[in-house]
């Protein structure tokens, strides 16, 4: 019988963490079946021996479909999610948390707003003992309709692991090449639109080798970032001036700290061949200020 629900669980040498991320969905009460998928990318720690044990307990919920080789966490992305059957489907990486009722309310959410085509959550951060909500409740970016321009203009908003999707919007020849999680939430909004509920009903584990949404700019994320804007703008060229202003937004960043890739920035406006929004800089900046990664953290 098709499941309501797929949980997309992405994993690589993460054997402190991956029994706690898979509990937490097992944990999970909803009226609806669901299922898990989990693709380990040929971890060298032992994280795979952890997921076939769990997928032999669990046998009528956990499927296993880890390749048989390293491909990268793109491809593994992308494994994961060609596997899922659902009618919605929800990301996890594999050293997060689901807290209680998460998949229910995003679900819930979904069945109830036909238009929506991709809804987050707030996280809690936490490293250690310190843990923080973020981002804190914001009603110019919480619980109101994000459509793809504004999605273009302010950059990631949900956290990886907080994001659910319509299945129907997932279309493989849409990923080109490597990108990011801002991207695909751009492409799975399609016609619709995308909704953060103001609940935190995840844990986002800080580590140093974050790659999504709570890691603070390096030269790795920002070529990959850069690498997506020029992708959004192939796919939709109406989505040009958008690009270009928040690649000014990061170009200004980037250039008054000093960073040496900023140069990233400035070829995605000149790629983009469109005159950026300079009257959206204040709603840049505080967007900014709402989304950057708690002090805390550093």
């Amino acid at each position: 019988m098709k499941k309501k629900l797929s949980v997309c669980v992405s994993t690589y040498n993460q054997v402190k963490y991956i029994g706690a991320c898979l509990d937490s969905l097992l944990n999970q009460v909803t009226s609806f079946d669901f299922e898990i998928i989990v693709s380990d990318d040929y971890s060298t720690d032992g994280t795979g021996l952890i997921v076939e044990r769990y997928c032999t307990d669990y046998p009528n919920i956990l499927k296993n479909v880890s390749p048989d080789k390293n491909g990268g966490p793109f491809a593994n992305y992308l494994n994961v999610h060609h596997a899922a059957s659902g009618e919605y489907v929800a990301h996890m990486d594999g050293d997060d948390i689901a807290l209680p009722g998460k998949l229910q309310a995003q679900v819930s959410f979904l069945d109830e707003h036909d238009e929506c085509n991709v809804v987050w959550h707030r996280m809690i951060f936490f490293k250690n003992d310190v843990e923080i909500e973020h981002p804190h409740f914001n009603a110019e970016f919480v619980e109101k309709k994000i459509y793809v321009h504004e999605a273009c203009l302010l950059g990631p908003m949900g956290p990886h692991s907080s994001t659910m999707y319509r299945r129907k919007c997932f279309n493989l020849n849409k990923f080109t090449s490597k990108c990011d999680d801002w991207l695909t939430a751009v492409f799975y909004m399609e016609n619709g639109y995308a909704y953060m509920l103001n609940s935190p009903l995840g844990k986002y584990r800080i580590t140093s080798t974050s790659m999504s949404r709570g890691s603070r700019a390096n030269w790795q994320n920002r070529k990959l970032s850069t690498a997506s804007q020029l992708m959004a703008v192939d796919y939709d060229k109406s989505l040009s001036r958008y690009v270009a202003t928040r690649a000014l937004a990061n170009f200004v960043l980037d250039a008054w700290r000093l960073r040496s890739y900023c140069f990233m920035s400035f070829h995605v406006m000149l790629k983009c061949r469109a005159f950026p929004f300079l009257s959206a800089a204040p709603k840049i900046f505080r967007f900014y200020k709402w989304s950057r990664r708690p002090n805390a953290f550093d």
